[in-house]
């Protein structure tokens, strides 16, 4: 599953929601609004923050996703837009349990889902590991999976690789052919200009060079397309 993004309306602060894909955007109509792919499964997690000094947690609520979908009366609930637009989502949460305190109440959180059919590249990646390093002649290459979990067509774009802690510095690329919704492709890039070869030889594993050990390295697949990405923030991985 991907890296989380939290989202937040300030109407109820005891009461919140994370989701499983998508990204955060700018406030819609006066609440926070989360941007998503059509026909894309999504899991919506129900939480609250701490109560009278304990952990809580949500044991009762209630999803209404605005599309005219059935109400899912369930702490955590999956769902899939099917048309593209703009909805509201509210969770009403009844019941919170704080340690040895059930709180009864109705609190409820509103927000925007902007459903979009874009292109939607992601690394499929969790981390890296010396398995996906393979060598030709002298060279060391990466191979890593970029699936478009989108709803259109990818056009051909460039895989980076970087490295940098808030200025990013690309070093090398690779080449992303066009990817079809739903599909994935194997790509690979070059790794001898990152890499300390004797060390690496030595140790029988990577090893960077010590001028990148820093700030890291990091791949990003850099969109060149017309048409923007539903979500941007999978598109990144730190290598080492």
């Amino acid at each position: 599953m991907a890296s989380i993004t939290t989202v937040s309306a300030a109407d109820d602060s005891i009461i919140s929601m994370k989701i499983s894909e998508g990204d955060s955007i700018a406030k819609n109509k006066g609440h926070d609004a989360i941007r998503i792919n059509a026909n894309q499964k999504i899991k919506y997690h129900s939480f609250s923050e701490n109560l009278f000094g304990n952990n809580a947690t949500v044991t009762k609520a209630t999803w209404n996703f605005g599309d005219k979908s059935k109400v899912k009366k369930r702490v955590n609930a999956t769902h899939t837009y099917k048309k593209a637009g703009w909805y509201t989502l509210k969770l009403q949460v009844t019941e919170i349990n704080a340690g040895n305190i059930n709180v009864i109440g109705n609190y409820t959180k509103t927000y925007r889902v902007q459903v979009v059919k874009r292109p939607d590249l992601k690394i499929n990646h969790n981390r890296f590991t010396s398995k996906s390093l393979y060598s030709r002649g002298n060279t060391v290459f990466l191979r890593i999976s970029i699936k478009n979990q989108g709803a259109k067509v990818a056009k051909a774009n460039t895989l980076g690789l970087h490295n940098g802690n808030k200025k990013f510095n690309r070093i090398d690329t690779a080449k992303i052919p066009s990817i079809k919704a739903g599909k994935s492709v194997k790509v690979s890039i070059p790794l001898n200009k990152i890499m300390d070869i004797r060390a690496s030889v030595k140790a029988n594993n990577f090893v960077l060079q010590k001028k990148y050990r820093k700030n890291g390295i990091f791949l990003m697949a850099d969109s060149t397309n017309r048409v923007s990405e539903s979500v941007k923030s999978n598109n990144f991985l730190r290598v080492a």
